[in-house]
C-alpha cells in the first residue's frame, strides 16, 4: 500500500506540536510539509491541516484559494460557524453538527441567515447523519472543508477541551465521522480546534491523542 501519494501540509500553532508529535509517532511524517506558521504560498499542497486557535486569515486565504467550498463544522456551539461566516464563507455552504451548547443569539444568529445545523439531541443514527454530511459536501466540482472543534467531544472522553459541554460525541463516533468523511476526494483542509493544551499535559495527552486519531484518518 503506498501512502501520502498526494502532497500535504500541516500548518499547527502554538502548542498544537503536541498533536502532531502524536501523529509521529505512528505514521512517518517526513514526506508532509510541517509548518508552525503559514503563509499564502503554504496553501499549495492537495490538502492541507490547521491545528490551532487563531484560524480567521487562514480562513480567509483558503476562502480564496478554493472555489465552490462547502463546510462542515464539528461543534458544541456557534462560534466555529460564525468565524466561517466572518471569514466570508456563504450561510448556505455550511452545516454544523453536533451542536448542544446554543444561546438564544446562537440560535436567532443561525435560523435568521438560514444555516443549516444538527443538534446532537436530535440525533438518532449515526451512521444515517454521517450520510448526510457527505452528501452535503460532495458535490460535483466542489471542494470542502472540515473543520473539528473538540468541544463536540463528550468531555468524558476529550477531559481538556477549552469549552467542556456534557452531552457530545463519544471518542468512537467522532473518529467514525471522520474515517467516512476521509473517504471523499474533494476534501482539501482539515481543522483541528479546542483543545486545551496546558491541561491535556497533566492529563496524559488524552485529547491531543483523540485529535491525533482525527487528523490521521485524512493521511489513509
Amino acid at each position: 500500500m503506498l501512502w501520502f501519494q498526494s502532497k500535504m501540509s500541516v500548518i499547527f500553532q502554538q502548542e498544537g506540536n503536541f498533536v502532531v508529535k502524536e501523529l509521529g509517532k505512528v505514521r512517518d511524517l517526513s514526506s508532509i510539509n510541517l509548518k508552525s506558521s503559514f503563509e499564502k504560498e503554504h496553501l499549495s499542497e492537495d490538502k492541507i491541516f490547521f491545528i490551532g486557535e487563531d484560524d480567521e486569515d487562514f480562513l480567509k486565504l483558503c476562502k480564496n484559494k478554493f472555489d465552490k467550498t462547502f463546510v462542515i463544522v464539528f461543534d458544541s456551539g456557534a462560534l466555529s460557524v460564525r468565524s466561517f461566516i466572518e471569514a466570508g464563507y456563504s450561510c448556505d455552504s455550511i452545516l454544523a453538527f453536533g451542536l448542544r451548547n446554543l444561546t438564544l443569539d446562537d440560535r436567532q444568529f443561525l435560523d435568521s441567515n438560514k444555516i443549516k445545523y444538527h443538534e446532537i439531541k436530535n440525533v438518532e443514527d449515526i451512521e444515517f447523519a454521517c450520510d448526510g454530511l457527505m452528501e452535503f459536501i460532495n458535490k460535483p466540482g466542489s471542494n470542502a472543508i472540515i473543520a473539528f472543534n473538540l468541544s463536540v467531544v463528550d468531555p468524558s472522553f476529550a477531559p481538556s477541551l477549552i469549552e467542556s459541554v456534557p452531552g457530545g460525541l463519544s471518542s468512537r463516533e467522532l473518529i467514525y465521522f471522520s474515517k467516512r468523511l476521509s473517504l471523499l476526494k474533494n476534501v482539501k483542509v482539515v481543522i483541528l480546534k479546542g483543545i486545551d493544551y496546558e491541561h491535556d499535559k497533566t492529563n496524559r495527552l488524552i485529547t491531543s491523542k483523540l485529535g491525533a486519531m482525527v487528523i490521521w484518518e485524512f493521511f489513509k
